[in-house]
């Protein structure tokens, strides 16, 4: 059964009445008071109970989950409340640096250990810097609901009654949340969950400035210029069929990736030349899906955006070469995110292509599936 279906049928067996929210979040005010009017991102928002309990603060949120089901719920208990319906295991939604605060009730302990990670970097991706993650996941403590039961695929991790589930002991936390974190809070607590009681973390883990895998900035800069390099690699034995099929009719094909990369490259080389030349530059937000339906995106020749994309980023990588130190703090404000650096531009348009070449990898993986139907 997958995931989807077996969450729909969950959540389909309860009513929205029924609906409750605990005072798990009780302890955050402060935390959830930075916001500051930007939506909190409530992920496997389940049937609403967090939502209910920030909307009745009101606090903005955007409540996400796989089931369909359980947006219909979230939405009939909060209809001022946004939905998103997304999947974990696949690049969140969100802009870089966008959200302030993000909620994750219950809902990052069904993976992989692999995947757990690549699900943190996400969320870490999509956090401002100094930006908070709540929540909550289940302890290897929680015999109830099935620690050390069933057959383990890997430490801590089970499948007991058709589920997988994860169960964290504090190191497991503290190695998730040891790069570009600082955890502020970690505590192992009994909760009451279906009648049954629960052992849980409850964590609060800050954004630092920097991200992720910090490294110098001669690290930083090879990497940078090693962008190109990595998408042709990606891009080795594609064929024009791949590079111009579609996995969903709101998706990009390969070719609208690679086009969309050499677009935001050059917007990312007048944010970070602004920010070196200029002082404190204002810059908006631009919207990808607008420029590659009305660019006419597969009209144009990729190869042509390949070759300008490499000579950006070679171009830029000597300018940073140049950089004194004190450079990489000078920074621009963002009409959405906010300030950001050098460094967090730099760092941030890494990222970028490092995700789209996921998404590259992802659709040579459906189209072999599409072809094999």
């Amino acid at each position: 059964m997958s995931e989807a279906k077996f969450w729909n049928e969950h959540y389909e067996g309860i009513r929205t009445e029924q609906v409750r929210y605990d005072f798990w979040l009780e302890p955050f005010q402060e935390v959830l008071s930075s916001s500051n009017g930007i939506p909190i991102l409530d992920l496997g928002c389940g049937a609403g109970n967090d939502t209910l309990y920030l909307t009745e603060r009101g606090y903005q949120v955007i409540s996400c989950d796989l089931s369909e089901e359980a947006l219909k719920h979230a939405s009939q208990l909060v209809p001022t409340a946004q939905t998103q319906q997304l999947n974990l295991l696949e690049p969140l939604p969100f802009s870089d640096d966008s959200a302030q605060v993000i909620i994750s009730d219950l809902s990052l302990h069904y993976f992989a250990w692999a995947d757990t990670e690549k699900v943190a970097a996400e969320i870490h991706r999509v956090l401002r810097p100094g930006g908070v993650l709540l929540c909550r996941v289940n302890s290897t403590h929680d015999v109830e609901y099935g620690a050390g039961q069933g057959a383990q695929l890997e430490p801590h991790y089970f499948e007991w009654e058709g589920k997988r589930k994860r169960f964290f002991d504090r190191g497991q936390l503290e190695k998730l949340f040891c790069q570009g974190w600082k955890i502020t809070r970690m505590d192992e607590q009994s909760m009451n969950r279906y009648g049954k009681p629960k052992q849980v973390w409850v964590l609060a883990a800050q954004k630092t400035s920097r991200g992720a895998g910090d490294m110098d900035t001669y690290a930083l800069i090879q990497k940078y210029a090693d962008g190109y390099n990595l998408l042709v690699a990606a891009l080795d034995g594609v064929s024009e069929e791949q590079l111009l099929f579609k996995p969903g009719e709101k998706k990009w094909s390969i070719k609208e990736v690679v086009i969309h990369l050499c677009d935001a490259e050059l917007v990312a080389l007048d944010r970070m030349k602004r920010v070196i030349s200029e002082n404190q530059p204002f810059y908006f937000k631009f919207d990808p899906d607008a420029w590659a339906n009305r660019l006419d995106y597969h009209s144009l020749d990729m190869q042509t955006f390949l070759y300008l994309f490499r000579a950006l980023r070679v171009s830029m990588a000597s300018i940073l070469e140049n950089m004194p130190d004190d450079a990489w703090q000078r920074s621009g404000v963002h009409n959405v995110t906010g300030k950001q650096t050098l460094q967090d531009l730099v760092q941030m348009f890494l990222g970028h292509v490092d995700r789209h070449i996921q998404q590259i990898e992802r659709n040579k993986r459906d189209f072999a599936a599409f072809n094999q139907e």
